[in-house]
């Protein structure tokens, strides 16, 4: 338990530092699972990280000049925090036909995350967790076979 205080006082602080908004849950919000291809040939399956102590998920604009400030500040914390059993994902749900860096042939180069980069075209899954603003980061708790906020 003490751990896992220590842990959230860790990340919390890390993303207070940063001054990115950390989105907030009145209340212990359900996440629907996904499964989003990267643009390379591997798959982020939010399903398959149950077993992680945390999963952070940082929604993120390649067109942004605010939000990419913090690539070289998430892949930090990408690097400190995943021997620790902490998965990682961003997630660019921005229309890519109001800005080409927000295409998904661009955006890695753009803003190269150290962690998987993946793009939500429908934005039902910015909806789904909330997120409204570029970066939006939500730390997520898996609770058996459900990723709490």
């Amino acid at each position: 338990m003490a751990k896992r205080m220590i842990f959230s006082l860790t990340v919390a602080s890390f993303v207070f530092l940063f001054g990115i908004q950390l989105s907030k849950a009145q209340d212990k919000k359900v996440v629907e699972p996904f499964a989003m291809t990267d643009g390379t040939s591997s798959t982020f399956d939010l399903k398959k990280q149950k077993n992680k102590k945390a999963v952070v998920v940082f929604f993120t604009s390649s067109n942004c000049a605010f939000a990419t400030r913090y690539v070289d500040r998430m892949n930090a914390l990408h690097a400190a925090f995943k021997d620790k059993d902490v998965s990682f994902a961003a997630i660019n749900a921005n229309d890519a036909n109001l800005s080409q860096r927000d295409a998904e042939g661009l955006m890695r180069q753009y803003s190269p995350f150290s962690f998987p980069y993946l793009k939500d075209n429908s934005q039902e899954i910015a909806r789904n967790f909330g997120a409204k603003l570029s970066p939006d980061v939500f730390v997520l708790q898996p609770k058996g076979d459900q990723f709490v906020i």
